[in-house]
């Protein structure tokens, strides 16, 4: 205890300065940091029987496919497209403080979306100066993913449709095709009266 006492004695005068400046240090921190929220929402999302997915070319995927990779997981594919810039930038244009943010980049920093791999759970979290600016972030972000989703589903309609009708067109012009090729089959072959 004498030591201690001792050295201190000795070394006051620093000590006195390192904590001083230290303490100037942390409320210097404290007072040029802006204060942030944190908005959160979870969507759970409805897990089915019947869960398939076209993926045009490359094929489709069942539920009980056993080659799905993480990186198509179903909640992966649905937290990419809440990470998309096209629903970023939406949200971007909407928000009261866009004039902030000179990317999208910058702006799409202030959400996290994390996947729940084992439920069919995604996390959203939205930041904010205030937490009325927080709260309506992750508002609008579940807004603005469920008017993309629905736009995914009418492309994806649509081109079903072209497609199909695309294909309805090849057949006919085939069955014509052939019909034409079988009536002068059996012209030729004398099978039919002219």
């Amino acid at each position: 205890m004498k030591k201690l006492a001792a050295i201190l004695n000795r070394h006051w005068t620093i000590l006195l300065v390192f904590n001083s400046l230290v303490l100037a240090a942390s409320f210097g921190a404290f007072s040029l940091l802006k204060p942030f929220w944190i908005a959160k929402a979870q969507l759970i999302l409805p897990e089915t029987g019947k869960l398939q997915a076209s993926l045009g070319t490359l094929g489709s995927l069942t539920k009980g496919d056993s080659k799905l990779a993480t990186k198509s997981h179903p909640l992966n594919m649905q937290a990419s497209i809440i990470n998309s810039d096209a629903l970023m930038r939406r949200l971007l244009e909407s928000d009261p403080e866009k004039t902030d943010f000179q990317r999208l980049v910058q702006y799409k920093k202030l959400f996290a979306v994390s996947p729940d791999q084992e439920s069919t759970t995604i996390w959203l979290n939205a930041s904010g100066d205030s937490p009325e600016l927080a709260r309506n972030r992750v508002k609008a972000l579940i807004s603005a993913y469920q008017e993309r989703l629905n736009e995914l589903r009418q492309a994806d309609g649509t081109t079903r449709v072209e497609f199909n009708k695309k294909a309805l067109d090849r057949a006919k012009q085939k069955l014509d095709q052939s019909q034409e090729a079988l009536a002068k089959f059996q012209e030729s072959s004398g099978l039919v009266n002219s």
